[in-house]
């Protein structure tokens, strides 16, 4: 499934070029939020930070970067008996193309590197992939977005498909309020955060 993405995507690129129309929506800006959820299934806070630059009007790159940690100790892990708060860490970056859909929506599609450190006493793991990842922003107005985006992951032989689902609200000339759901490899996340247009 990841290689149809990825071939998708490129095409999406090729594509993209020859009719990109200007998107009202911001893809330079810098994010940082509260998460909760679950992290390789255990109950799981922490936060979230991401930044992205337009490099045109239709190609950006991106990276973000999650941080969580259990809410319990965990007893097992990697089948070695411990008793200690397990903490996840996940790094992404990558280049996405997107584009207008007669006026609205933003057509968007991602290819990112993706590296997930998970850690629990003197046990740690450490799994490296790739993710790609479509969807939609949809601009309500000039005060409101909505995104929703279908992603899948291989780490290794480990493959994984989630989705994102997110709603924002302007209450700022440059700042945006947001809350969404994303589930993706090893992490299941509600967030709350903020966005800076730069």
């Amino acid at each position: 499934m990841l290689t149809r993405l990825i071939l998708a995507i490129c095409a999406s690129i090729i594509g993209v070029t020859s009719w990109a129309q200007e998107s009202v929506l911001p893809y330079t800006y810098v994010e940082a939020g509260y998460v909760r959820g679950e992290a390789t299934g255990v109950d799981s806070q922490g936060f979230r930070v991401k930044g992205s630059k337009a490099l045109n009007d239709f190609v950006y790159v991106s990276a973000s970067y999650v941080s969580v940690l259990s809410d319990d100790p965990r007893m097992s892990f990697n089948g070695v008996t411990i008793n200690d708060d397990v903490e996840v860490d996940q790094l992404d970056f990558g280049i996405g193309v997107h584009t207008v859909l007669d006026e609205v929506p933003d057509f968007v599609a991602e290819i990112n590197f993706v590296q997930t450190d998970a850690s629990a006493g003197s046990e740690s793991e450490r799994e490296s992939g790739y993710r790609g990842a479509i969807g939609f922003r949809l601009p309500g107005g000039e005060n409101y977005e909505v995104l929703t985006m279908i992603n899948h992951t291989r780490m290794g032989s480990d493959r994984e498909t989630g989705f994102e689902l997110g709603a924002r609200m302007r209450v700022g000339e440059s700042n945006w309020l947001g809350l969404g759901f994303n589930k993706t490899y090893d992490l299941e996340m509600f967030a709350l955060d903020l966005r800076l247009e730069l």
